[in-house]
């Protein structure tokens, strides 16, 4: 019965299934780049989904701690430490099949992953840097070979006896309910406040109303984007990587898009307040803003992803063919991510946006070693490009329909 309100716990909070959903995307990006033969690539993204199952993890225990539930709900914080075991346990066997040989690097990812879990159980505000978990994604192989992989797992169990008694000393506390309100407010990933910074507040204000519902997440992750691009650019230069970079931020900026949708569905009683703002005449005029904001913030990402498809150009470090093939994959799946948020109602979206994603990673991540032989380059390319006409035209088509039957339902 305790397996059985998992996803009442855990997929129906937009905190924890944000996380899960970039768990999820970083187990399937493993298994696609192992199935494609680069099997030396896989431990960034197993990393990658070991840390966003502990930052879901850290999140539901910051809930735990700042609500009522601890107390009043009998077993609740036994069933949600056994969902979190099992599913820990699940991510480590899927790691495992996919990619045995990168122990070491789960080590690092799982020993990183406590240690910040546990410093969010003793001081809350912990919590508020979780988007520098992912920071050490790139160089996570290279931290890996500091020191045997028994070490890495020793520590991990070190932490885990740590952390089992820490839970064990769990209790309500004032700042973890600020922490769970602010999150409410301000998304699925929490930073430190970015302050007032002019301008950040013009791009904020251009790209409205679009970010009223995901709120300061949208400019982390537009900050994000070209952060860990130039990250993963440096990487590669200094240590001689062959991160595939215009892949990684093409999946990025899909992430975003979803995400703008997500948080609309999951708040979609916010619309009334948005409805009564100044700067739109009636739910035509709101119609109109919000597909004005997502072209803007479509055209926003495009213009980023060529940039940095531009710069890793200049560096020689991404075969022409291949960076242009992933650009116009991930412009055409962020266009059809919008263009399905704007027809979608809650239940149907997760689900639509989860294929879409296989299926545009699948593509992307698979022709690009053609692409980098030169077999069928034209072909495929052209596909793109009639691939990325269409999706505009869906997207100009659907993100017109948003609301059709008032802001009243999702």
């Amino acid at each position: 019965m305790r397996l059985a309100f998992f996803p009442a716990l855990w997929l129906k909070d937009i905190g924890s299934v944000s996380f899960l959903i970039t768990a999820g995307l970083g187990l399937f990006l493993a298994l696609v780049i192992q199935l494609s033969g680069d099997s030396d690539k896989t431990g960034m993204f197993q990393a990658m989904a070991i840390l966003s199952g502990c930052a879901a993890f850290a999140w539901q225990s910051n809930r735990l701690a700042a609500c009522e539930w601890l107390v009043l709900v009998p077993g609740f914080k036994k069933a949600l430490l056994l969902q979190a075991t099992v599913l820990a346990i699940l991510v480590q066997l899927i790691c495992l099949a996919i990619s045995p040989a990168n122990l070491a690097i789960q080590g690092v990812a799982w020993s990183l992953g406590l240690a910040f879990i546990l410093a969010c159980l003793r001081y809350p505000k912990c919590f508020y840097w979780s988007v520098l978990l992912f920071l050490g994604l790139p160089i996570s192989e290279s931290i890996a070979r500091l020191l045997p992989a028994w070490s890495w797992w020793l520590a991990t169990t070190v932490l885990l006896v740590m952390l089992a008694r820490q839970l064990r000393l769990l209790c309500w506390h004032p700042q973890a309910r600020s922490i769970y309100l602010n999150g409410l407010e301000a998304g699925w990933v929490l930073g430190p406040r970015l302050g007032i910074w002019q301008p950040l507040l013009r791009l904020e204000a251009w790209l409205h109303p679009v970010n009223f519902f995901i709120g300061p997440t949208l400019s982390w992750l537009l900050i994000l984007l070209p952060g860990s691009s130039l990250l993963l650019i440096l990487v590669n230069l200094g240590w001689h990587k062959q991160l595939p970079v215009i892949y990684i931020a093409g999946q990025l900026a899909m992430l975003i898009c979803s995400l703008v949708h997500w948080s609309r569905l999951q708040r979609w009683r916010g619309a009334e307040l948005l409805l009564l703002l100044p700067g739109h005449t009636g739910l035509a005029g709101l119609t109109t803003a919000f597909a004005r904001g997502q072209t803007r913030l479509l055209a926003l990402l495009g213009l980023m992803l060529t940039l940095i498809l531009m710069l890793d150009w200049f560096v020689g470090e991404t075969h022409g063919l291949a960076g242009v093939h992933q650009l116009l994959a991930a412009l055409w799946g962020s266009a059809l991510l919008l263009a399905l948020g704007s027809i979608s109602h809650q239940k149907g979206y997760l689900a639509g946006a989860m294929l879409l994603f296989i299926v545009n990673s699948t593509w992307s991540s698979g022709l690009a070693r053609g692409l980098q032989q030169g077999s069928g380059s034209v072909v495929w390319l052209s596909f793109d490009l009639i691939m990325l006409v269409l999706a505009l035209v869906v997207f100009h088509r659907c993100s017109h329909r948003l609301w059709r039957t008032g802001v009243v339902e999702p």
